[in-house]
């Protein structure tokens, strides 16, 4: 049975399948997708499944062999993403090695010559994020030009809760016509975030976390700038940060000094004070509502209580 992630489902039900109990068909498969490599059985008969789909320049992939096989392949131009389901994948290259059992999230760096040796029962999650696409995000996100660099080692799914879910989310999406991802524009959209989320949770060597705002923030910050006509709900945020909501909740306390709701509200107040202020023929009513305060007495409380005066009183000086 596999590793019971949270929000995945029915693994057999997710993306388009390429199935096999040939190697040599396998090996193909596997080999257009990455790169020419060695497939090398251990034991029993291949039970292949590779389940795939792409966004834009990024492809997800649930891949399982069935029996004890040995992959021996070459350096790869891209980055690859492996979250284990179930089974156990040992990992090696020339400078370390590493097991990765159910739970575990790993990500791969380009450039490295590499054995994976899967157990019969193996099971991965495989994103392949070309090094270019990674790289080029990450200098629009403002995190530089150095070459990106994850960790050897593979990070736990109690730290990497959201992430994961935002994977389970793009799977269940991208196996249905009529999913977001169906939509061009929406689809590079959840692209950006599935990186912007890899980069701000998996630890990328040589960046000083404690000196730069992570990502996930700055993009939540967009999404309720963006949305400043209406109330942001913390679930939403943690789907567009890529984040869980105890991370996205500690980093605004840490770098906006209040919680996403808060910061909401105040911007949204903001907002108001500025249209009161400059368009004076318009009703205090009409403002509230065209950002998102349905209750005018909650409304005007909470507008007291940041500027310290009536929203009336705003308006009536604005008049004069």
């Amino acid at each position: 049975m596999a590793y019971e992630i949270p929000h995945f489902g029915d693994l057999d039900r997710l993306l388009p399948a390429t199935r096999t109990t040939r190697p040599d068909i396998a090996r193909s498969h596997l080999s257009a997708i990455f790169a020419d490599h060695d497939l090398k059985l251990r034991s029993g008969r291949v039970d292949f499944s590779h389940q795939q789909a792409s966004l834009c320049d990024t492809s997800i992939g649930i891949l399982r062999y069935g029996t004890d096989v040995e992959v021996v392949a070459p350096a790869l131009d891209c980055y690859v993403l492996q979250l284990t389901l179930d089974g156990e994948v040992a990992f090696r290259t020339e400078s370390f090695e590493t097991v990765l059992s159910p739970g575990t999230l790993f990500v791969m760096n380009p450039g490295l010559r590499y054995r994976k040796s899967w157990s019969r029962d193996a099971q991965q999650v495989m994103i392949k994020i070309p090094r270019r696409r990674l790289q080029a995000h990450a200098g629009r996100s403002g995190q530089g030009a150095r070459p990106i660099r994850f960790p050897h080692q593979p990070s736990p799914l109690t730290s990497s809760q959201g992430l994961v879910s935002l994977i389970a989310y793009l799977c269940r999406d991208l196996s249905h016509a009529q999913g977001l991802c169906g939509r061009e524009v929406l689809r590079r959209e959840m692209e950006d975030v599935l990186l912007s989320a890899l980069l701000t949770t998996q630890g990328v060597d040589g960046m000083d976390e404690a000196c730069r705002e992570p990502f996930h923030l700055r993009r939540a910050e967009e999404h309720i700038r963006a949305h400043c006509s209406r109330p942001v709900s913390l679930s939403e945020l943690v789907v567009v940060a890529g984040v869980s909501e105890r991370t996205l909740q500690q980093s605004f306390l840490r770098h906006r000094g209040q919680n996403p709701s808060a910061f909401s509200r105040d911007l949204r107040l903001d907002l108001a004070r500025e249209a009161i202020v400059s368009r004076g023929d318009a009703s205090v009513t009409e403002i509230a509502l065209e950002f998102g305060f349905n209750h005018f007495g909650r409304f005007a409380q909470s507008y007291s209580a940041r500027f310290g005066e009536k929203p009336s009183e705003t308006l009536r000086r604005a008049r004069h």
